[in-house]
């Protein structure tokens, strides 16, 4: 499967790069479940879609928090973190030392996390390092 990224967040000088992944169906539809979480929680609280982007603006040009109330790794997962806005939860990986690849997101209604979404965030990372390595990985520079 090629799998595709599209940049959400690019710092200045020496910064991180923020992208999402999706893919392009058959009809040349993107389906970007990131995308996709921004335009669902835009719709029901635009309070915390605007704290999560002012969370990743942060990141792109300081790197992200050191404050695991805001970023942490997912304990048991293969190599998944989460941006943390209250119950918002957007989760990634990393690529390289400043390239963060953000797969899905959540409204998190407990206190423990969801295994569905963390195993969608880790199948979405094994599609990502596959496409690389086969050169199946293609990039648009604008997000929506």
């Amino acid at each position: 499967m090629a799998v595709l990224t599209k940049q959400i967040r690019e710092g200045a000088h020496y910064a991180y790069r923020i992208l999402a992944v999706g893919k392009r169906t058959a009809e040349g539809k993107l389906e970007c479940p990131v995308l996709d979480f921004f335009h669902e929680i835009a719709r029901s609280r635009s309070d915390l879609t605007s704290r999560l982007t002012a969370l990743l603006d942060y990141t792109a040009f300081h790197g992200p928090p050191r404050n695991p109330q805001k970023f942490k790794h997912l304990a048991g997962s293969e190599g998944i973190f989460e941006f943390k806005v209250f119950q918002v939860r957007l989760l990634c990986f990393w690529d390289t030392d400043r390239l963060i690849i953000c797969t899905n997101g959540t409204i998190k209604k407990t206190n423990k996390s969801d295994p569905d979404v963390i195993r969608i965030a880790e199948e979405w990372r094994r599609a990502y390092v596959n496409a690389k390595n086969k050169g199946q990985l293609h990039h648009e520079p604008e997000h929506v």
